[in-house]
């Protein structure tokens, strides 16, 4: 060839060669061709072989073999590998063309075809084939002209096959990418013939009209290409126009038709192509379109516009009377909004005369993400979009004013003035452009009003709850008139951790906060996201999903080539499935990072061995050394160095999640219910990789745990012990597993026996290619993977692995799917049957088969069922049939074994058995053995209702019933058997709706049989107790027939009165069905109630005879008995003699037995006389109906309930049941008892089950509130009694029970409301803590200015207050101006109003719960009196006014008279005042509001003059109590400390004449109280001001170590020695005695008189630094006093004493810094120095503290880890 290399060349050449492919050993061929789809018969193959190069070690190269497989044409092609055969030829198809391809190939039923005949079809869909030799003259004929750089790059990018040959439509798609190539103007024709597009002359001159022609008379390919667009697809009548037109939603007259016509090329069958004309109907100057359409007509013309611009055009037009708008305007407002066309050629200068800057690597991701169009162009408005979105350049800060303009943003001077001055600059003076453009969106979008904030944000869709909005407040920086910039407000709620948005709305929400995503990129979205059944989903987890919605786009035509390049490898068919899941846009991109999202649950593809690291990497996997050499170990890699990309990803997701540290793996374990020993621990942490701070993932861990199977696991928890294991089993599944369990005597089971089990129940673990495999043997693998109902059932995991028996029960009772007979057998073995000839034989002559020899699976399945159960010896037959009360003559006994499937030890199933006696004539069954018939059938029927059918079906003489009368009768009773798939349907067809979580709860309430079926009357019972569901008020009649309730139209008018109704027109089921059981039972005269009445007990006065006459449904003179009894409870004072207890309750349909009749007395308070009131008897008596539970199961129960009770609880469970002699006990009573006990947890998962358990129905938004209240996490219980007083809170009732409270609320904290303070009783009044002090978790704080004077006593004020029945005020207020007014209207408007907007007794009830503050109903009521001034029995706004501007009453609530308890019971009438307080504590009202308010009482406190007392004690609401001395010690450490808080809003000189009176009453204590070191750290300021982060401080730490550490963080978080680190702040300097950097600012300022403003930028990060050494070293004085503090305080002794150690937070969280923005000391540093502390201290220091200290207390130090200490002991 004439080139001479040297030697180093011609090595550097060899090594770089690309060779052809991977070798194949021909030893091996047919194995290789066979998992290519390939079969040879053996002399085809030693033909094969013939022609192949095969080395000296028996082996060729894989091209080389499949150019020989292609030329030798023979063999057979398996249908169902071709898409990997033909990858392997090295032929590219699409999903399209590979379709055509099949449907082209004779139809055989074992989807097998000659290769010869595919390679002929081959040709037929995409063309003759071309060598690639002689591809110059190919171009040639096409008369097409290339350079040879473009000839090059043609040759280089066809998709070539094993011979070098291309098809000709893969030649004709490399022919539209050549960028400089060229066609004679004349040889048009012969391209376009070429490519398959025949034109008529007329055409072919359209198409060449206005081509750019050179003067050598050719035209550049890349003007040509975009036209043949125009004259490809469909054509459409052209003497129809206007019909056409009209049905793409363009109307035109006759003369607007006739003017189009003329511009299109119509051929000669009066024809025109459909692209052709939408692109002549871009310049037409006629014709109307239908603006609600306008989206779809724009898109079939090619137009495709962002919803932003979409809606720019649609504003700016003018709507006719028929909702239509003109073509050109259209036109032309499109061209607008889109702006001028640019070249992307010209792209860089552009952006440069713009003003930015981008890096080479930036400006190439730029243009990838631009949407250019097909001739090179790009609108300049989406040119400016996508430098807006785009995450690079920089800008010059100097010329900011014309960047921005040049960007078309507009802003006032001022606003550019505090633009420049804010921007981070860098030494350059260069900023980000992205993070001019964030500031530049905080000044645009406008302002809104504060109080309007839940409006605006509703209007887009997103939907916040009170509490929510108070909290999005807090964090808004919000401007002294009241406003907030609306793009700030949508900038945060992006990260805001609650509030619901409508999915509907999903595009507008996003559109708001800046994202552009197109249609399909939404609906995506919208798919993908995990919603309630309104249709609602969580903000932070549409913010989570958007997030793959960001970053680079890439071309959907280059998605296998960017898999490839980072080592993902997908079969064709797999490339096509993929792209299916993706959301493509119209220009034909995605997003980079929701491919790489979609592949992490995508179910195929390989994986490059080689670049393992670098998928991990591109997915986001960090994993450590130890880690991937342990990953290594999880991965099966098959001899070409591949493994499944779902294999991968599963083996990835156990190094994902939550880590932990080694040495609490033992623990961890413990909390989930897995018990190891120390070796078996130290064994299992062997086998894990732990990263270099000691740690492991939980995921591996698990993982490990299930590889070990060592250890036990506690029953009580197995639960979570298999939910932790990511082992799949419903909660019916579980209890069956228990069932069966070896348990031993502490209730503990080895984890190896328990995995065993699991393995029976739910099968073998497969893997995606497995279950494809069974389903294919099976005969249903094409059918299934279309049915997305069967696919949707499928619990597949992150790896595409499933449980075998998971996937078969997917196929019970699957309606539509039809099975081939001839696969009857293996489908059978597959489902679990295991059949013998016989049976098999006799279950194919039972089916139904269709003339195709198919039959439904569902019907297989059905028959499928008598060969389930036990088995019974045909010797023992007649037996067996005596035993159930059947007797067979000889004759039908011998035909009755004839046509049985008796297998080979003469047995036959009972279910057969049983269908085939029914089949034959003439059997009867002897009717007293009814009921064990019925049991061997396999029908549960109660007493009652087997004794009903005894009474309805005619018995003969001998006492025996014919059997087929007797099911046909059974039949009726329990109604048609169910699937359990179509419960939802049968409910909903009743006429009640439910949700499909509550379909879910109904399903497992259910008895659905091993067939997957339940009988109607079995649904009808559980709907009817179901705590579920709603009903139309509308269909209450209708529904009632549905569930058998028959009532007279008088009943049904009764029972609609008494109905609470939904504002939506519903009703709960529950409410309904509970309403509707009082019209069934036994009905009474009506003229005889009095006489009924007497007969239990129950004694009425005529005046109630007379009231319950009127008020019952009376229908023919009677009345039923149920509704009668629920008509006397209300009667005030009824009573019953003990003696009658049981008529009465024999009435009330309750049994009860000799236990259960003893518990009811003992909990009966009788008087004297031995009467019992009615209606505690009737509340009482109700835990003695519905289901009974076994005792001996009790656990299990317990558990399922989500209930976790110690041994000791148990037990004394156990002693309050009264358990029957059959072992059981009613649910009811149970949980009573379990209420009664103290100790009780309640699992956080399983809460909800709980709750409905308890009769308790919680809606989801309540549900949602509620776990924001729980423990944080790690918790896995809560206290049932806190749960228990949370819940009540929340559904706003007020009912809190005083004993849970003082016990519960120590360890219950809920997060963003007031913590409800300690209630006491009589006894300790005086020990009360403040009630402020109490409240540790508000999120922002009150400051009040202190007051200017200390008040002396005013002894003899308003005595005759409480006396006047009126509570008439005596004082009168100078009157209110208008912000005082509205402020009080403000919180006025903030109470529960009746329909009239008073406050009436209900509505204070529910404001006094909804605060959290714990009221009897007598206090309430006593309380409404006393503020109602005009006596009319409600509390409007004028009385609202005069209770709170009269200044005696504000002085009771304010200061209280000596010695007089401020509860109350002692001082009525300030409830007003104490709900105001906790609106402006909790900051529930409007900021302005707030300070109006707190101004208004500010004064009137100091201008009641020198007659009052001063009293620092609390002013929490019904818990203060005055101290009759101030010197009076206090009894407790939490009391003091107390007492010593409150005085924080007492001016200066006041609050050192306090402490010299505690110094001075405590002279001989080192009493720490005297100093409060917490409060200068607050900002002394009026109103509300930001209090301590909502946010766990376990979770900010993980946070922060995600992130790296400043100074600060490093200290606080790392716990360095804080004292070491403010020595090496060596911030003064001792000669000028400042700050080196106060220096270095001081010496810049003196150098220069003008700055610019990269000066500026130098000074700021000077000040910067200053101000944060000077923070730092404020800090870290204040965390040396308060350590100082608490040593003094002996803090850990407060903490034990008042037996609450949340005393510790409390503590922490008034260590709060405003100079750091976080608390200076952690609980935890609190429990450290106590343990140094309590180590340390002396004897001495130990006897002086003895009345503090518990026993407990002393043991404290010996208890807590040593870690951490050193830091301490200075």
């Amino acid at each position: 060839m004439g080139i001479n290399l040297t030697e180093k060349e011609l090595e550097d050449l060899t090594q770089n060669l690309l060779v052809d492919g991977d070798k194949v050993d021909t030893n091996k061929l047919q194995s290789v061709l066979g998992n290519l789809g390939i079969e040879l018969m053996p002399n085809e193959l030693l033909n094969l072989l013939k022609t192949l190069p095969v080395n000296a070690d028996g082996k060729v190269y894989q091209k080389r073999l499949m150019k020989g497989m292609k030329s030798l044409e023979q063999g057979i092609v398996d249908v169902n590998k071709l898409d990997t055969l033909l990858e392997n030829l090295g032929i590219k198809i699409t999903e399209e063309e590979f379709m055509d391809l099949t449907e082209r190939l004779p139809d055989d039923s074992e989807r097998k075809v000659k290769l010869n005949k595919l390679i002929k079809e081959l040709s037929a869909v995409l063309g003759e084939e071309v060598d690639v030799s002689d591809l110059e003259d190919a171009l040639k004929d096409m008369g097409i002209e290339v350079t040879y750089d473009d000839y090059l790059h043609l040759v280089k990018t066809l998709p070539l096959d094993a011979e070098g040959k291309v098809y000709k439509k893969r030649l004709l798609d490399g022919i539209k990418t050549i960028k400089r190539g060229k066609v004679d103007i004349n040889n048009l024709d012969k391209l376009l013939e070429n490519m398959g597009i025949e034109l008529s002359e007329k055409e072919l001159k359209d198409f060449s009209k206005d081509l750019p022609v050179d003067v050598d008379e050719k035209v550049d390919l890349k003007n040509v290409m975009p036209r043949i667009k125009d004259f490809t697809g469909e054509k459409v009548d052209a003497r129809d126009l206007k019909n056409v037109l009209g049905d793409m939603g363009i109307e035109v007259n006759d003369k607007e038709c006739v003017e189009l016509l003329k511009l299109l090329p119509v051929d000669g069958d009066k024809k025109v192509f459909r692209n052709r004309l939408l692109t002549g109907l871009k310049s037409f100057k006629g014709g109307k379109i239908d603006i609600s359409n306008l989206n779809t007509i724009l898109g079939n013309m090619g137009i495709k516009l962002k919803n932003k611009e979409l809606q720019s055009v649609i504003q700016n037009q003018h709507v006719d009377a028929n909702e239509n708008v003109p073509l050109k305007k259209v036109m032309d407002d499109v061209k607008a909004v889109t702006g001028e066309k640019l070249d992307v050629k010209n792209l860089r200068s552009i952006l440069e005369g713009l003003g930015i800057e981008f890096t080479p690597k930036e400006y190439l991701e730029l243009v990838q993400n631009l949407q250019i169009d097909d001739d090179g162009t790009i609108s300049e408005n989406r040119l400016l979009d996508g430098v807006k979105s785009f995450k690079g350049g920089k800008v010059d800060v100097s010329n900011l004013e014309n960047i921005l303009e040049n960007m078309k943003i507009m802003l006032p001077d001022k606003e550019l003035k505090d633009l420049s001055q804010n921007l981070p600059v860098d030494a350059s003076g260069m900023t980000d452009l992205h993070k001019l453009l964030k500031e530049v969106n905080k000044f645009t979008g406008g302002k809104i009003q504060a109080k309007d904030i839940k409006k605006v944000l509703g209007d887009i869709g997103i939907e916040l709850t009170n509490k929510e909005l108070w909290n999005l407040m807090k964090i808004l920086p919000i401007t002294d008139d009241g406003k907030v910039y609306k793009n700030v407000l949508l900038d945060k709620i992006k990260s805001f951790p609650a509030g619901k948005c409508n999915v509907s709305k999903i595009g507008t929400i996003l559109e708001n906060m800046g994202y552009e995503l197109e249609d399909e990129e939404i609906e995506d979205l919208q798919n993908y996201l995990p919603t309630t059944d309104e249709k609602k989903v969580k903000l932070n987890k549409v913010m989570e999903n958007v997030e793959s919605f960001t970053g680079t786009k890439i071309n959907a035509n280059e998605v296998d080539d960017i898999l490839k390049n980072i080592g993902i490898e997908l079969t064709p068919k797999e490339h096509w499935k993929l792209l299916k899941t993706l959301p493509i846009t119209s220009d034909g991109k995605v997003y980079c990072n929701r491919l790489l999202d979609r592949l992490k649950t995508f179910q195929g593809g390989k994986v490059f061995e080689n670049k393992l690291e670098t998928i991990l990497e591109n997915m986001d996997y960090k994993l450590g050394k130890e880690e991937m050499k342990d990953l290594w170990d999880h991965l099966k890699i098959d001899e070409n160095g591949k493994v499944l990309l779902n294999s991968m990803i599963r083996a990835a997701s156990l190094f994902s999640g939550g880590k932990i540290n080694a040495c609490d793996t033992q623990l961890y374990l413990g909390n989930v219910g897995i018990e190891f020993t120390n070796k078996e621990n130290q064994d299992l942490l062997n086998m894990v990789p732990l990263d270099d701070n000691k740690r492991v993932y939980k995921n591996r861990l698990m993982d490990a745990v299930k590889t070990y199977r060592g250890g036990k696991v506690n029953v009580d928890k197995i639960d979570d012990a298999l939910e932790n294991m990511r082992i799949p089993l419903e909660e019916e599944e579980i209890e069956e597993l228990c069932e069966h369990l070896p348990v031993d005597a502490e209730r503990r089971v080895k984890l190896d026996l328990l995995l065993n089990a699991v393995d029976e129940v739910l099968g073998e673990e497969i893997n995606y290619e497995d279950w494809e495999d069974i389903l294919r043997n099976m005969g249903l693998s094409l059918q299934l993977k279309e049915n997305s109902v069967f696919m949707k059932s499928l619990s597949l995991d992150a790896a595409g692995k499933l449980y075998k028996h998971k996937l078969l029960d997917g196929l019970r009772s699957l309606p539509g799917v039809r099975l081939s007979v001839d696969k009857l057998k293996p489908f059978m073995e597959q489902m679990g049957f295991k059949l013998e000839e016989e049976e098999y034989q006799d279950l194919k002559n039972n089916l139904p088969i269709d003339d195709e020899g198919r039959v439904n699976v569902n019907v297989v399945m059905d028959e499928g069922h008598l060969f389930t159960g036990e088995k019974i010896d045909t010797g023992n037959l007649k037996i067996f049939l005596e035993n159930i009360g059947i007797e067979l003559a000889e004759d039908k006994g011998m035909q009755l074994l004839n046509n049985l499937p008796i297998d080979a030890k003469g047995r036959v199933y009972v279910n057969r058995l049983m269908k085939e006696l029914r089949g034959l004539k003439g059997v009867k069954v002897s009717s007293d053995k009814m009921e064990m018939f019925m049991k061997s059938t396999g029908i549960d029927l109660k007493e009652k209702e087997i004794q009903l059918l005894k009474d309805h079906l005619p018995v003969d003489d001998n006492g025996k019933i014919d059997l087929n009368m007797m099911m046909d009768e059974v039949k009726n009773v329990t109604g048609e058997k169910i699937p359990a798939g179509d419960v939802k349907n049968t409910v909903e067809n009743m006429g009640i709706e439910i949700t499909n979580k509550e379909h879910k709860k109904l399903l497992k309430t259910l008895p659905v049989s091993a067939d997957k079926k339940v009988f109607k009357k079995e649904l009808l019972d559980g709907v009817k107790s179901f705590r579920g569901g709603q009903v139309n008020f509308n269909d209450l009649q209708s529904v009632l027939q549905n569930t058998g309730f028959r009532l007279e139209e008088k009943e049904i008018k009764d029972l609609k009165t008494h109905l609470p109704v939904t504002e939506k027109e519903k009703v709960d089921l529950d409410i309904l069905m509970d309403a509707a059981k009082a019209f069934t039972g036994e009905k009474v005269e009506a003229n005889n109630l009095k006489n009924v009445l007497s007969n239990m007990g129950i004694e009425l006065t005529e005046k109630e005879h007379s009231m319950l006459l009127n008020s019952l449904p009376i229908c023919d003179g009677k009345v039923y008995k149920k509704k009668l009894l629920d008509s006397v409870k209300p009667l005030k004072g009824k009573k019953v003699n003990v003696s009658n207890l049981e008529t009465l309750l024999k009435n009330m349909e309750i049994e009860v037995g000799k236990e259960e009749y003893e518990d009811l007395l003992n909990h009966l308070p009788a008087d004297e006389n031995e009467m019992v009131d009615v209606n505690m008897v009737m509340d009482e008596a109700k835990a003695f109906t519905g289901e009974k539970v076994s005792v001996s199961n009790l656990c299990n129960v317990l558990r399922k309930m989500g209930l976790v009770l110690t041994d000791k609880d148990h037990k004394k469970l156990l002693k309050t049941l009264p358990i029957r002699t059959s072992g059981k006990v009613y649910k009811n009573r149970l949980l009573k008892g379990v209420k009664a006990l103290n100790g009780p947890k309640v699992k956080i998962k399983k809460m909800e089950t709980f709750l409905v358990n308890m009769g308790i129905k919680i809606k989801e938004e309540e549900l949602e509130e509620l776990m924001s209240q729980l423990p944080t996490e790690g918790e896995t219980t809560v206290d049932m009694k806190d749960l228990m007083d949370a819940v009540s809170y929340i559904k706003g009732n007020g009912k809190f029970n005083v004993n849970s409270i003082m016990e519960g609320l120590k360890k219950f904290k809920p997060k963003g409301i007031a913590t409800l303070p300690k209630l006491k009783t009589a006894n300790d009044m005086k020990d009360r803590v403040t009630g402020h002090m109490a409240v540790s978790e508000i999120k922002s704080k009150l400051k009040l200015n202190p007051l200017t004077k200390v008040p002396i006593s005013h002894s003899k004020r308003d005595k005759d207050l409480p006396g006047s029945p009126q509570c008439q005020l005596k004082h009168t207020e100078k009157k209110l101006n208008a912000s005082q007014m509205a402020a009080f209207q403000d919180a006025y408007n903030f109470f529960n109003k009746d329909k009239t907007g008073c406050i009436d007794f209900h509505g204070l009830m529910c404001t006094v719960a909804k605060l959290g503050m714990s009221l009897t109903k007598h206090d309430v009521y006593n309380e409404l009196k006393c503020a109602d001034i005009d006596q009319d029995g409600k509390v409007n706004f004028s009385d609202f006014i005069k209770v709170l501007t009269d200044k005696n009453r504000f002085l009771k609530a304010v200061v209280p008279e000596k010695e007089t308890c401020l509860d109350l019971a002692g001082n009525p009438g300030i409830l007003l005042f104490e709900i105001l307080s906790k609106l402006v504590e909790i900051s529930a009202l409007p900021r302005k509001s707030i300070r109006e308010i707190v101004s208004y009482f500010q004064r009137k406190f100091q201008q009641t003059g020198p007659g009052m007392l001063w009293s620092p004690y609390t002013m929490g609401y019904g818990e203060r109590t005055l101290k009759p001395d101030i010197c009076t010690p206090p009894s407790s450490s939490m009391a003091a400390f107390a007492n010593a808080a409150r005085i924080a809003i007492m001016k200066e000189k006041d609050l050192f004449k306090f402490l010299e009176e505690l110094k001075r009453c405590n002279s001989h204590s080192d009493s720490p109280y005297s100093k409060i070191p917490i409060f200068p750290l607050f900002p002394n300021v009026d109103g509300v001001v930001m209090g301590k982060p909502f946010k766990n401080m376990q979770k900010l730490e993980m946070l922060r170590r995600k992130e790296p550490l400043n100074f600060f963080e490093d200290y606080f978080f790392h716990k360095r020695d804080w004292k070491t680190q403010a020595a090496n702040i060596k911030s003064i300097d001792p000669a000028s005695g400042y700050t080196n950097d106060i220096l270095t600012i001081d010496q810049m300022l003196k150098k220069k008189k003008t700055y610019t403003v990269a000066d500026a930028t130098a000074i700021k990060q000077h000040v910067k630094r200053a101000t944060d050494t000077y923070n730092l070293g404020i800090a870290l004085e204040h965390r040396k006093e308060m350590l100082n503090l608490w040593r003094k305080i002996r803090g850990d002794l407060i903490g034990l004493d008042s037996k609450n150690e949340s005393f510790y937070d409390t503590f922490s969280t008034y260590t709060w810094s405003w100079n750091v923005s976080q608390e200076l000391l952690s609980p935890k540093d609190l429990r450290l120095h106590d343990t140094y502390v309590n180590r340390n201290s002396s004897r001495k220091s130990r006897s002086s503290s003895s009345s503090d200290v518990s026993e407990c207390d002393t043991n404290l130090g010996r208890k807590r880890k040593q870690k951490g200490l050193k830091e301490f002991q200075q």
